[in-house]
């Protein structure tokens, strides 16, 4: 058994029958003080059959390229579940993002940093793959995926 295949029965006894997270008490978020609404309503609906709200101070929330999701097509053929390409456009987008003024929930301006920013990916080769590129990258090598390196 791998730790994907691991993650994946313990998500699937925790959920049973249920496409998302239950609400029951103590079992999850109702709001969050760290994400704007543009990325809360996407986790909200897609994990929490909309129950989780944000606070209303993650409104002032802002960046140079604005707020929410972003969809990038990493184009490649056969990478499963790691891809190359894909941490290629991911060190870019990060590196368009770097220096850019963002407003954080008190209303303060500041340049962005990759401190300020969090990769997600689905599976471990790909965080791995990701988490790679970006050590390797001046911009990024400090930020919080670089403690992912020890072992």
């Amino acid at each position: 058994m791998t730790m994907s295949d691991g993650g994946r029965r313990v998500l699937e006894h925790v959920l049973a029958d249920d496409v998302t997270l239950r609400a029951d008490p103590g079992f999850s978020l109702s709001q969050t003080w760290h994400m704007h609404a543009d990325v809360c309503s996407f986790i909200s609906a897609q994990i929490y059959q909309g129950r989780l709200t944000n606070h209303s101070s993650c409104q002032q929330q802002t960046t140079a390229l604005g707020t929410g999701l972003r969809w990038v097509a990493a184009h490649h053929h056969g990478n499963s579940t790691q891809s190359p390409e894909e941490a290629d456009l991911i060190a870019a987008e990060i590196g368009r993002l770097i220096g850019t003024p963002w407003t954080n929930q008190k209303g303060e301006v500041n340049a962005l940093t990759a401190n300020d920013l969090m990769v997600v990916a689905p599976y471990n080769d790909r965080a791995r793959v990701i988490r790679d590129r970006l050590v390797r990258d001046a911009h990024t090598a400090g930020c919080p995926w670089a403690p992912w390196t020890r072992r």
